[in-house]
């Protein structure tokens, strides 16, 4: 549990302070290690911080699509079958 709060506060601060393009693997690494719906409330926050409030809310769409990609493959890959 306080790796999973430590890990999450990470990708927050990564993803206020790096590039989309550097954070995005690093969601997709924490998606698969962890169920992440976290990811969608960084992104509304982050969208928030960022005054995306009147454009295309870009953190949200690529957190929600992260997560549910990511929760769709998890049966599908080898190191999650038992």
């Amino acid at each position: 549990m306080s790796s999973r709060i430590f890990y999450g506060t990470l990708m927050f601060v990564a993803a206020l302070f790096f590039s989309l393009w550097l954070v995005a693997p690093l969601a997709v690494a924490y998606s698969l290690v962890f169920f992440a719906p976290e990811l969608i409330v960084f992104g509304v926050l982050i969208d928030a911080y960022f005054g995306f409030g009147n454009a295309v809310p870009v953190y949200v769409i690529g957190a929600s699509l992260i997560v549910v990609v990511s929760e769709l493959l998890k049966p599908h890959l080898s190191f999650y079958s038992t």
